[in-house]
């Protein structure tokens, strides 16, 4: 059986059998890193290595002030023609037992913001890119 497309519209994560069987099993006493798996096998399948993605787990990131930071996930494409990588998602995740709670969602958007100032504050504003948060 050939593997899901994520890039057709009628796949889904839950098609995937042991995707599904993690999240059917989250209850409110799951720990966060029960989650964070969850998060981390869909990242791997709808950016995969082999297309030139990577997903780091609890990415470091470190301010011009030597500050630093963590985000869960942060998802990135190599760029094989600059020899770089373009890091362009953030994952954030949080206990199921905080779902639908406001303060999660205040929490990562702070968290999110942090982020973005110790990566890209020093930046020129012409020169940063688009971010885009996702409530759910």
């Amino acid at each position: 059986m050939a593997p899901l497309d994520p890039m057709r519209s009628s796949n889904t994560y839950m098609d995937i059998v042991s995707i599904a069987h993690e999240i059917e099993d989250i209850s409110a006493s799951t720990s966060e890193g029960h989650v964070n798996g969850v998060w981390q096998a869909i990242l791997d399948w709808v950016f995969p290595s082999t297309e030139g993605y990577i997903t780091r787990a609890q990415a470091q990131h470190t301010a011009w002030g030597g500050r630093r930071g963590f985000s869960d996930f942060h998802t990135f494409e190599w760029d094989d023609t600059t020899k770089q990588r373009i890091f362009f998602l953030v994952t954030q995740c949080k206990p199921q037992r905080k779902e639908g709670q406001d303060s999660a969602w205040q929490d990562g958007a702070n968290q999110l913001g942090g982020y973005l100032r110790m990566q890209h504050g020093t930046r020129p504003t012409n020169e940063r890119r688009d971010v885009y948060l996702g409530y759910r």
